[in-house]
């Protein structure tokens, strides 16, 4: 249900609610455990009863007149709520304009704000009740964890509606979301030698050994996210050995099908060799549009691919989480890499012992002699790794 559709008819239901029981009393916390919310109600204000329809609670601040100061809060279920300014920004829009076309007035737009440190939009509009001037101001808020929106409606004779102010601002502040995830998932590969960390709110869809995935909370954006493995004695944490992987796979994504939206290019993530591309599928609704991204540990011998896919008008809203996703990409524990180079320096450092033990076990050293050459190397052939996940897509309920 969009909050624009509702509104109108809550604002209706405020207006006429004249009608309320309750004794003046101290700030009270309103919790309503079914939509995840609480409220406090600053001291001194009554509860109104019965509560106005499509409310879910209000207070007044005078017993005799609710034209004295109000505020309502209601929730909506919406699977397309996101807790960013812009989409609240978006929705508050909405909802102005098809109350400015039942009959109020706008009093100032609706703009970005932050209340308990929560994203929000807020503006205000006029209307009259039998000769009184009232003004409304509109808070949203938005749960993308529990696909809700949440309106704060506050309002008062228009001359005494600045006085209201800290009242309003209190109530405003107080509104919190309960049980709403509020830090990142960290995912630590029990095998895979790597961890990742995913945004608030989004879920593991998968996990084993060569794949993990996480889906976005909003269903709506089709949007989530795998990282894929595969091992390769070839595998170097070099800008040229994670450039060429990428190149070779666009080309292969460009053969099934796929057009080209940024080519293959290398960067430095975290300080660490970095190459990615970004590819679109036109043929599915709305298209769909991924970005591949490269990174390699020589001293594991091991490639490491992460996709971000999301529904093609969609995938720049996500850059903050895009970016956020691959920043947080590290390899657990990585050695240095025994290379000619750099042996000379690593046997004189590690005493006797240490020098049987690199002879010994060293999964570096077999390349390092040249009695010991990986035959595909000799032959000048790059070995065969697993085709990448080419059609991976979130799982929905």
């Amino acid at each position: 249900m969009r909050t624009s559709g509702s509104l109108g008819l809550l604002l209706g239901a405020i207006v006429i609610a004249v009608a309320f029981q309750g004794t003046p009393a101290a700030a009270a916390a309103y919790e309503n455990p079914q939509q995840h919310y609480t409220v406090v109600a600053p001291a001194g204000w009554v509860q109104l009863e019965p509560t106005p329809q499509g409310f879910d609670i209000a207070f007044a601040a005078d017993p005799n007149s609710t034209d004295n100061g109000l505020f309502g809060a209601s929730s909506f279920g919406n699977p397309g709520a996101e807790n960013t300014s812009a989409y609240l920004v978006d929705v508050a829009r909405s909802a102005e304009q098809a109350e400015i076309r039942g009959g109020f007035t706008q009093v100032s737009a609706p703009q970005a704000e932050s209340f308990g440190g929560r994203p929000a939009s807020n503006y205000e509009i006029a209307a009259s009740n039998n000769s009184v001037s009232l003004l409304f101001r509109i808070v949203h808020f938005a749960s993308v964890f529990y696909h809700l929106e949440y309106v704060l409606i506050f309002s008062a004779r228009s001359d005494i509606s600045a006085s209201m102010e800290p009242e309003w601002t209190s109530v405003a502040n107080s509104f919190h979301v309960l049980g709403e995830p509020s830090v990142p998932t960290r995912y630590v590969a029990p095998q895979g030698n790597y961890s990742i960390v995913a945004p608030v709110a989004w879920t593991l869809g998968e996990a084993n050994d060569s794949i993990v995935s996480f889906d976005d909370p909003n269903p709506g954006d089709l949007a989530s996210f795998l990282l894929s493995r595969f091992e390769s004695p070839l595998s170097e944490n070099t800008t040229a050995y994670v450039l060429r992987e990428a190149q070779e796979e666009e080309a292969r994504l460009q053969a099934d099908g796929y057009a080209a939206v940024i080519a293959s290019h290398s960067t430095n993530v975290s300080n660490r060799p970095e190459a990615e591309f970004e590819m679109q599928n036109s043929t599915e609704p709305g298209g769909h549009t991924e970005r591949w991204a490269f990174f390699a540990s020589g001293y594991y011998h091991t490639t490491y691919v992460v996709v971000l896919q999301a529904r093609s008008d969609r995938f720049d809203s996500l850059q903050p989480e895009w970016t956020s996703i691959l920043n947080s990409f590290a390899i657990q524990r990585e050695g240095p890499i025994v290379t000619r180079s750099n042996l000379p320096g690593i046997l004189a450092l590690a005493g006797q012992l240490s020098i049987l033990i690199i002879l010994l076990v060293s999964p570096s050293w077999s390349s390092c002699g040249d009695d010991k050459r990986s035959p595909e190397r000799d032959r000048g052939h790059r070995p065969r790794r697993p085709r990448l996940l080419r059609r991976f897509r979130p799982r929905r309920n």
